[in-house]
């Protein structure tokens, strides 16, 4: 009798046993099943935010897409006449005239044309990158483009620079530059009225730069300055100074480092 209950007692402790093994298994596998249904869920997770970056980068692409066949269209139906470039009237050309303008070091000078003239163009030298066009494709940027990207060559630098300031009110032309003494014009700048005489500009220029405290470049220059009454490539006043402002090659208004600078020809893009 005592061995049957003996035996009775260890099937008992066997069945426990099994019991606790199989309780044991299956929270494991309770456990795993957990552990690999959070792993599908993050892969999951991270395919809808591949998808997501994917149709953004369409989106984008498709932005970009548009802006380039439009931009391309245009090149194909744009006339050759650069002044049609220049856009003093486009909201953001102006807007961002204005904005340059009303920090004078002087106060009540934001309208001053000397500071106009050399605030506009400092601000071309410091935000504009030079990037050539492509090779064999001389290719005239709106001044809106130019302004969107901020890169171009001197021909976008002069376009944008003319319509800036145009956009606030002084008289801007383009100025086509024979670099190399081979008569065949190879740069543009910009030329900008200024109403009284070079020295008066170069004073106020002065003025400006050591209040700013700024050091005018180093190097060898040529002074750009013109009598308005005498200049033969544009003869619209009487009085004032045709100064002509090189972001690429002069730096400050009315000088240039470049010692071949021959002016072929004005396009006068003002009213």
């Amino acid at each position: 009798m005592k061995k049957r209950e003996n035996n009775t007692i260890r099937n008992y402790y066997y069945l426990l046993a099994v019991i606790i093994l199989l309780v044991l298994f299956l929270y494991f596998i309770g456990i795993f099943n957990l552990d690999l249904k959070l792993e599908i869920d993050r892969k999951n997770n991270q395919i809808e935010q591949q998808n997501i970056e994917l149709k953004q980068q369409k989106v984008e692409f498709a932005v970009v897409s548009d802006y380039w066949n439009i931009t391309l269209s245009g090149i194909q139906n744009r006339s050759l006449d650069i002044r049609l470039c220049v856009e003093p009237y486009i909201p953001v050309i102006r807007d961002v005239a204005v904005a340059v303008v009303t920090d004078p070091p002087f106060t009540g000078q934001s309208d001053n044309p000397a500071w106009k003239i050399w605030r506009i163009n400092y601000w071309i030298v410091n935000n504009i990158e030079s990037v050539a066009d492509p090779n064999g494709f001389d290719y005239f940027a709106l001044a809106s483009e130019t302004m969107l990207i901020r890169a171009g060559d001197c021909e976008d630098s002069a376009i944008l620079l003319a319509s800036m300031y145009e956009s606030i009110g002084l008289d801007a032309g383009l100025v086509y530059v024979d670099t190399d003494n081979d008569n065949i014009r190879d740069h543009l700048s910009c030329a900008v009225y200024y109403p009284n005489d070079k020295w008066s500009f170069i004073d106020e220029e002065k003025a400006i730069m050591t209040k700013l405290q700024l050091t005018r470049p180093s190097g060898e220059v040529q002074e750009m300055f013109y009598e308005a009454a005498n200049w033969e490539f544009l003869s619209k006043y009487d009085l004032g100074t045709w100064i002509i402002v090189d972001p690429v090659r002069g730096i400050i208004p009315g000088y240039v480092f470049k010692q071949d600078y021959s002016i072929t020809q004005v396009i006068d893009v003002g009213n």
